[in-house]
This record gives C-alpha cells, structure tokens and sequence, in this order.
C-alpha cells in the first residue's frame, strides 16, 4: 500500500518536472524566435499603403471637329505614331489650298512690285546719266564761255538743260523713294528674283521701299496662314505618342468634339514605378538608393526588388486640393505621410506591373 503511494507520488514528481522543462524549452523557443525576427526586421520600413504608379495620359483633339474615322478600341496595344482617329477634314483641305493660293498670289503681287521698282530704277539710272553728261556739257560750255568761243546764248541753253537733269534725277529718285546708301543693292534683288530665290532673303531687303515692304508683309502673312492650314490638317489625325494600352475611350464616328477635350486614355505598362507612402517618423534612416523588397497584391507571396530613387518634397496633404489651415485654431496632430518612388529592378516577362496595384513594401534602411 505504501509502496504504490510512493509510485504515484513519483509519477507525479517525473511529470511535474517534464512540464517545466517544456514550457522552459517554449518560452526560450519563443524568446530566440522573437530575437531573430527582430534581427531580421531591424532598421526596416515597411508600408502596405503603396501602389503601382506610371504614365497616363489623356488624348484629344486639338482642333474642333467631327469624328470621321476610328482605328483603335479600349485596351488595344497600341505603338508610338500609330493613328488612333481622325477628324473630318474636308473644310480643313479646303482652307489649305485657300492658303495655299494666297501665298501664290502674295508672291505674284511682290513681283508685280519688284517689276515696278526695276522700272523705277532704270529710270533713275537713265536720268543719273543723263545728270553727269549734262554736267560734263555745262562744264565745257563754262570753258567756252571763258574763251569767247560761244555765246551767252549758248551758255545759257546749257545751263538750262542742266538744271532740267538735275530736276528730271530728282523726280526718279523721289519716285524710287529709297535711301541712298539701299539703291546700290537693287541689281542683287531684282537678280534673285529672277531666278526666284528673293523668298529665301526676304528680310534683308526691309526698309529698302514702302512699296517693297509692304510686299514682304503679304508674303510673310500668306506664308504664316498656309503654315496654320498645314498644322491643322494635320491635327485632324490624332496619333499615340508613346506605345502603351488604349483605355477609357471617349470617341465615336459622328461625334463631334471640342479642342483639347479628353477622347481616350493612353497607359504606358513599360515605364511603372511603386509610390509608397510612408509615415514621416519611418523616414529618419531611409536613403535614394536603398534596396526595397515588394509585394504586389495581384501576385501573392511573390517578391519583386526594386530601389529607393526619391523623395516628395513635401506631404501629400499638402499637393491636396484643399490642403489644412493649422491656424484656424482647431489643430489637431496628425501623423503625416511623404511619397516615396520606389524603381524596380527587374520585370519579369510573365508579370504586368499595372498603374493602381496595391503593393506593401519594405525598404532596407540600413
């Protein structure tokens, strides 16, 4: 009887000792797990209010009109210059070749005016001429007159043709209506526009004449409206500028659309990144260039690497369109938040990195 008393009472002893000694082995298993998770988490930052970033960008028209045709569709792959629609462009050729016939028209007239000027000029060359032989003349009929070899007559008839030289050349000249130090530069103009190369110079003959300005300012306003027709015919196509994914389209054949009025989403899948937004007490050790391991919500446990490439400048509060007056006497504080761009390292051909994926992320910030 005494000895089973002594048995159990052992049992007992052997099972109360086995108990310590497991819970003793849990709470070390415990403590060396929770030291090794803090080893490892150790001077890291970590966010689950992160997202997929990139380039997205509203297309329209930049001229008014109407839809004629359409070559794309909602999440089509689309390359850079690939036409995505185009405006009815029949008044917008019209209008072309209206332009097209003002600058011919412009330039005809200058000629016109480069016809009359030469006209000018030969007459001012002619009675220059005449100018110096009559001057010449008169001198010799002085010599004369000094001699007794001619009449009072005679000299007097000289003179007279003189001044009538004098006044002709003056006439031309006033009639030219050109500085004296330009008209020795008209043989050069009139011969570039014989071989029709005057449009290529145009601005180095202004203020030559009146007429001849007011020539060049035709041909510049004619060339300045064909060079509205030819952009806006080309407005009238509408093409991607970057390769990217269409969505959100706005465009059907027949609508009619005002300049600069959105008509399709263009998403650019090749060029993303990650905007974490951590809180301003996690950024203290974090550095550009940290290396950040990422967690998209779309593809599991699976980890992506990216790198720690900038900071905001300032809290996202403040860029929201009615940022906070701490002023007002109601401040309550509030744990602000900075953006963080975060690069990827790598993209992996079997994964889509698409703008507005929740991420968590973990930057390294040793």
């Amino acid at each position: 009887m005494f000895e089973q008393v002594s048995f159990n009472e052992a049992l007992k002893k052997q099972k109360k000792i086995s108990s310590n000694y497991i819970f003793l082995f849990l709470v070390c298993f415990f403590v060396l797990a929770a030291g090794i998770f803090i080893i490892i988490n150790w001077n890291i930052e970590s966010t689950d209010n992160a997202q997929v970033d990139g380039h997205i960008i509203n297309i329209a028209a930049r001229i008014d009109g109407q839809i004629s045709e359409i070559y794309t569709d909602n999440n089509k792959q689309v390359k850079t210059g690939q036409l995505l629609f185009k405006l009815d462009d029949s008044l917008l050729i019209q209008n072309q070749k209206n332009a097209q016939a003002d600058y011919a028209s412009s330039v005809v007239e200058l000629h016109k005016t480069l016809l009359n000027i030469k006209k000018l000029y030969t007459n001012y060359l002619s009675f220059k001429s005449e100018l110096d032989l009559q001057r010449k003349n008169f001198f010799r009929s002085e010599n004369l007159k000094l001699q007794g070899a001619i009449t009072n007559l005679s000299f007097d008839q000289q003179k007279n043709l003189l001044e009538q030289a004098k006044a002709n050349f003056e006439g031309a000249k006033a009639t030219l209506a050109m500085p004296e130090n330009k008209i020795k530069i008209i043989d050069r103009i009139i011969l570039l526009s014989e071989k029709d190369k005057l449009i290529d110079e145009l601005d180095l003959y202004k203020g030559i004449s009146l007429i001849l300005d007011e020539a060049i300012v035709q041909v510049h306003r004619s060339q300045a409206n064909l060079a509205k027709a030819n952009i806006n015919l080309g407005y009238a196509k509408v093409y991607a500028p970057f390769d990217g994914v269409t969505a959100n389209k706005n465009a059907e054949i027949g609508k009619n659309v005002n300049a600069n009025v959105p008509l399709i989403s263009l998403v650019d899948l090749t060029n993303t990144w990650i905007v974490a937004n951590f809180k301003e007490d996690q950024l203290k050790n974090m550095r550009v260039g940290q290396q950040v391991e990422i967690k998209i919500d779309m593809y599991g446990k699976r980890k992506f690497n990216g790198v720690v490439t900038s900071f905001s400048p300032a809290s996202g509060e403040r860029f929201s369109l009615l940022p906070p007056d701490n002023a007002s006497g109601n401040y309550v504080k509030v744990t602000q938040r900075f953006p963080v761009r975060i690069d990827f390292l790598e993209r992996p051909s079997d994964v889509t990195f698409r703008p507005g994926m929740s991420a968590i992320v973990k930057v390294k910030a040793n």
